[in-house]
């Protein structure tokens, strides 16, 4: 599906007229305008993936301090903490010089940001965490 390009209602690429406006449709500018306007659609889909990936962080965080679930929990962060930021980088890579008006898009673009803000400290705090356990508390063998 594509945006009309005189009404912007959404069609479907095989038709050769607009069923809205009766505007007639280019075939090759209808398969273009699909094809951007999938590409648009994978970058909101994957954006809010990353968003909800990064909220995970802190909430895995503070699971691990339950009892009976910690060892689960202590994978998910440090799991969630290496996915992330290539995450993030993979959406920019693929997706972020795309040039749209599409509002959802807008609102999306910023995910990837507020993902590495939230992934920063919960990246300090895992690296600080690591140096503690097995630098601070472990003792060598005798």
């Amino acid at each position: 599906v594509f945006a009309c390009p005189q009404c912007k209602e959404t069609i479907n690429d095989t038709m050769t007229q607009c069923p809205y406006c009766s505007a007639a449709i280019d075939p090759a500018a209808a398969e273009a305008a699909a094809d951007f306007m999938s590409k648009v659609s994978d970058a909101c889909s994957e954006a809010s993936y990353l968003k909800i990936m990064a909220r995970s962080i802190p909430v895995s965080l503070l699971i691990s301090f339950l009892p009976f679930v910690s060892g689960a929990a202590n994978l998910a962060f440090y799991g969630l903490l290496v996915a992330v930021p290539f995450m993030a980088y993979r959406w920019n890579h693929r997706f972020g010089k795309i040039q749209t008006d599409d509002p959802d898009y807008a609102q999306v673009k910023g995910h990837a940001k507020v993902a590495i803000l939230i992934w920063a400290p919960c990246f300090l705090f895992g690296l600080v965490s690591i140096y503690v356990n097995f630098f601070v508390h472990h003792k060598p063998i005798q």
